[in-house]
């Protein structure tokens, strides 16, 4: 127990620190037609990197992944870590002063882990509850608080404010308190190639439009954060129950 809030107090701390840092070098939003790259450079010497490991390595993993293990095997590992990794976009719900998706996203936790057995299969979302993403970088963003472009080794693209998301989106899971580090580590890789393996039908059928791979990589990902941003805006929708986002209330 004692060891469980000492790694709370440390996420928490992590966190504060984490905005007040970022704070300091807050930038614009960024332009995602046109989006300023001011580590262009790193990024493209990055880039060049993950993609040398991708093609030599992750590649055929991931094919051979998909090789062994059949479709519906693959599905449910997909569900399970979605809605493992789901756990920390709670977090930022709340952070974000998002009642609305905090109750939708915990429901789906709730039902996906009972009903669901332990995530494997979507049964929330067949009972009309929205699947939803949330992290770390989407909430600085909310408290308008904008970092560059940032390309990690291995991860690939982030921010600046996404990458150290990471540690704090951690904190903010369960992962961090009843997983030992070990073992944490061998789980967040298996996630990794589970989710590069379901990327690789879309790889393909992207190969064909990007003319610069790296401008391409880099305009989709942060067109993919604003449309992660305006889904939060627009708060859930249930079928049948109209929602007033003005208001947060039922439109008659």
């Amino acid at each position: 127990m004692l060891q469980t809030g000492m790694k709370f107090c440390k996420g928490l701390l992590l966190v504060v620190s984490t905005v007040s840092f970022l704070s300091a070098c807050q930038t614009m939003p960024p332009d995602t037609a046109n989006p300023p790259d001011p580590l262009e450079h790193l990024n493209k010497d990055t880039y060049r990197f993950n993609d040398k490991l991708d093609k030599t390595v992750l590649t055929p993993l991931a094919e051979g992944y998909n090789k062994v293990l059949p479709y519906f095997m693959r599905q449910g590992i997909t569900n399970f870590f979605d809605n493992y990794d789901s756990i920390p976009g709670i977090g930022d719900d709340i952070l974000q002063g998002d009642a609305r998706w905090a109750l939708n996203d915990t429901w789906r936790v709730v039902i996906n882990s009972t009903i669901g057995v332990g995530g494997l299969f979507d049964v929330a979302t067949r009972m009309g509850l929205n699947p939803h993403y949330n992290d770390f970088d989407l909430t600085l963003n909310t408290w308008h608080i904008y970092t560059p472009y940032f390309v990690v080794p291995v991860l690939g693209p982030k921010t600046i404010g996404g990458t150290f998301g990471i540690l704090a989106d951690y904190y903010m899971g369960i992962g961090a308190y009843t997983i030992p580090e070990k073992y944490s580590l061998v789980l967040t890789m298996f996630d990794g190639l589970n989710s590069r393996a379901g990327l690789l039908s879309a790889q393909d059928a992207a190969s064909g439009f990007m003319l610069d791979p790296y401008i391409f990589l880099r305009n989709a990902y942060l067109q993919n954060r604003e449309h992660y941003l305006e889904l939060n805006r627009e708060g859930p929708y249930y079928p049948g129950y109209d929602v007033d986002v003005s208001t947060n209330s039922p439109s008659s």
